[in-house]
């Protein structure tokens, strides 16, 4: 009994260390190619914002959420993007892509210019049409830092040539609680890369 404890115990301890290993090397694989410089970032035709609720569980604005709409106009204003995809998730409680349509035009943004996917309700099915639209052109995504690393490191794998323009990180607990849950996510991701090809949702 014992034996078997300790050999639960270090199963647990490795296995723990092996999700830790995965994210940091998620971040450092990614990194080089994701700024929160308007000026490191290159001109493109798409830039894509990656979906989030406008509203937390208890009624507040998200402060995520409103963060990722600043990143997007002020990389529009800059010039640095043609055309903005909005990439979330619509139910019958919220949409996503058409909070962040009716936000960007109210901050200049032409509706002409606004892209909607109403696909995206996980990173992975973002970047899967992303890769369909943009044919081959590269492409900036829009989202926090720990976001875009997994976003643009699924991009790269797909073979999509992405940069992640970061929007201001959200402090305090609210920040820290989506950055555990990023952990799992990308634990996740692991099996999108390993068994489903870009081509199947």
């Amino acid at each position: 009994m014992h034996r078997r404890r300790r050999r639960i115990g270090w199963t647990l301890v490795v296995g723990f260390v092996l999700v830790l290993v995965w994210d940091q090397w998620v971040g450092f694989r990614s990194k080089r190619y994701t700024s929160t410089a308007i000026e490191a970032v290159p001109s493109v035709s798409y830039g894509v914002i990656l979906g989030t609720s406008p509203w937390r569980a208890r009624g507040q604005a998200n402060p995520f959420y409103r963060h990722r709409l600043e990143a997007a106009v002020t990389l529009y204003r800059a010039g640095k993007v043609d055309t903005l995809i909005i990439s979330g998730h619509r139910t019958t409680y919220y949409d996503e892509p058409g909070s962040f349509r009716k936000d960007l035009i109210a901050q200049g943004v032409p509706a002409d210019r606004i892209v909607m996917d109403i696909t995206g309700d996980r990173t992975w099915a973002s970047v899967r049409y992303l890769r369909k639209k943009a044919a081959g052109r590269p492409v900036i995504i829009i989202s926090q830092s720990f976001h875009n690393e997994r976003a643009v490191f699924i991009a790269r794998w797909m073979g999509i040539e992405a940069y992640g323009f970061n929007a201001a990180p959200v402090k305090g607990w609210a920040g820290w609680k989506v950055r555990l849950r990023e952990v799992l996510a990308r634990l996740r991701m692991v099996y999108d890369l390993l068994l489903r090809p870009p081509d199947r949702p």
